[in-house]
């Protein structure tokens, strides 16, 4: 693991992890507080390194440092809760000499003013091979060294909670550094998608859709038309010309992303609550039923059936509510129950 200045967040972090690993192994970027000593109080070895600029160079140190034959990796403010420890252990302890790797569950609990969870699969577990890298200053990925080292990925049940944007003072001081670093890569290669779908989604989380619009049209021109992260780029978009308040402009591009990917999910949200702001309650109420009834995960962003389910069961209800369909109401959540 990698971090700075997290006295306060490490021991919740490491306390129901340590006595599952063999060594934990910590690389301090240039904490000025307690974080090595809370390190070593865990028994892990704790080796400095100068920030670069680049989580992907310090991700690469803690993995030079390794010695297992496996890596686990996590941060200062990620939890394991306990039945979620008693899943990583059975599956530590099943590891042999397959060349697979392990992605779990990372849920972003809510940030202020929300009350729904934000989760996405990624890789947590991984064979420890010199191959192995991580790649990008921000946002690093290791599933271009899993693809080079012909590894399966592996789904799991395995659920990791992430704290780190709950505090809004914390968030903003992420954000400014992830634009800084996001502008770096940006100077390095303007047409990488997944760069452009960050700097992107930055400028969202910043209040700046203006911004943020140019950068997503440009990663739609430079993107296969075919891949999911091209969906992501379409439903971004759209929420830009909904803050903007172009709401003509937003439908239109509702529809024409629509004719491509009918069972984009995102899409079909979007569209419904652009409808419903619009005072088209029949044309939201489509929208929403279109939805509920392909009822399946969302491969762009990982979330659950369920989880979708319930924000747009909520939004179908209140919709009837308005209109006085009050059994229709009550009917929406006894389906879902």
């Amino acid at each position: 693991m990698i971090v700075r200045n997290e006295e306060d967040n490490l021991a919740l972090c490491l306390e129901p992890v340590a006595d599952l690993v063999n060594e934990i192994i910590v690389v301090d970027t240039g904490s000025t507080d307690k974080t090595r000593q809370v390190a070593r109080r865990f028994g892990a070895q704790v080796f400095d390194f100068a920030w670069v600029d680049n989580f992907a160079a310090a991700r690469n140190e803690s993995l030079r440092h390794a010695t297992g034959d496996w890596i686990f990796w996590i941060d200062a403010d990620d939890r394991v809760d306990k039945p979620n420890r008693l899943k990583l252990q059975r599956l530590f302890g099943s590891l042999g000499d397959e060349n697979k790797a392990f992605e779990m569950t990372y849920v972003y609990l809510p940030e202020p003013g929300s009350v729904l969870n934000v989760e996405i699969s990624m890789v947590r577990l991984f064979r420890n091979h010199p191959e192995m890298r991580w790649q990008n200053r921000i946002h690093e990925d290791i599933s271009p060294a899993l693809r080079a080292r012909g590894a399966r990925v592996m789904p799991t049940d395995i659920r990791i909670h992430h704290t780190g944007y709950q505090n809004q003072i914390v968030r903003d001081r992420k954000n400014e550094r992830d634009l800084r670093l996001l502008l770096m890569d940006y100077a390095d290669d303007a047409n990488n998608p997944r760069t452009l779908l960050n700097l992107g989604r930055i400028h969202l989380a910043m209040g700046r859709p203006a911004d943020a619009l140019p950068v997503l049209r440009r990663a739609l021109q430079h993107s296969d038309p075919g891949a999911p992260i091209v969906r992501a780029f379409c439903r971004l978009i759209v929420y830009c010309h909904r803050l903007l308040g172009q709401a003509d402009e937003a439908l239109v591009i509702c529809r024409d992303h629509r004719a491509r990917h009918p069972l984009d999910a995102g899409l079909w949200v979007q569209e419904g609550e652009l409808r419903e702001e619009e005072g088209d309650a029949a044309g939201a109420e489509s929208c929403y039923l279109q939805f509920l009834r392909q009822s399946g995960p969302d491969d762009v962003t990982g979330m659950s059936a369920a989880l979708l389910g319930f924000g747009v069961r909520q939004r179908l209800s209140s919709l009837y509510a308005k209109q006085g369909r009050i059994a229709k109401a009550e009917a929406v959540w006894r389906v879902g129950s």
